[in-house]
């Protein structure tokens, strides 16, 4: 597994041992983050100009391969040691780890333009972080959220519309705004 665009292309990345996380491909990562670009460049938006949030983060890949296309931040949750180990062997600039369960996060540091979850498939856990994470200003009203979920899960996230969904083998992209209040 490495990084596939920006200024850390090649970089190769450090998982843990075992089926405690669940990296997304390399392949499927080009596909969302290309994805995201051509979203990016329709209105207007910069990697430059944004701070990452990456919730059940387990090696980092996404939060740092933000960071390589010039996101300014990444803040990763995760509470898992060993992806904790993991990301701390893959740190970048622009790192910022938090090593909690999503519910202990406090407060946001700043909101967050850009939001990746991928939490374990099935548990149905990704509607129950995105309450938390809004209610604790972490989700920028403008954000996009990228949801990553097996393809035969379903949410109806309340306060989120759905703008689109990609299925990339077993994974599932769901692509999230927040409604308008």
């Amino acid at each position: 597994m490495r990084i596939i665009g920006g200024k850390y292309r090649g970089k190769k990345l450090v998982a843990p041992a075992g089926m405690q996380t669940r990296p997304t491909a390399d392949r499927a990562r080009e596909s969302l983050f290309n994805i995201i670009d051509s979203y990016f460049l329709k209105n207007g938006l910069l990697w430059a100009n944004m701070n990452v949030l990456d919730v059940f983060a387990g090696t980092g890949a996404i939060g740092i391969e933000a960071l390589s296309r010039g996101a300014q931040k990444a803040f990763l949750i995760e509470n898992n040691p060993l992806a904790c180990q993991a990301i701390r062997a893959n740190q970048v600039a622009g790192v910022v780890l938090i090593e909690k369960e999503v519910e202990q996060v406090g407060k946001a540091l700043t909101s967050c333009d850009m939001v990746f979850l991928d939490p374990p498939y099935l548990k149905g856990l990704v509607e129950p972080a995105l309450r938390v994470l809004t209610q604790k200003g972490w989700i920028g009203q403008q954000a996009l959220v990228v949801a990553e979920m097996e393809k035969n899960e379903q949410i109806h996230p309340v306060g989120f519309e759905i703008i689109d969904e990609r299925v990339y083998g077993k994974a599932k992209f769901i692509f999230l705004r927040r409604n308008e209040v």
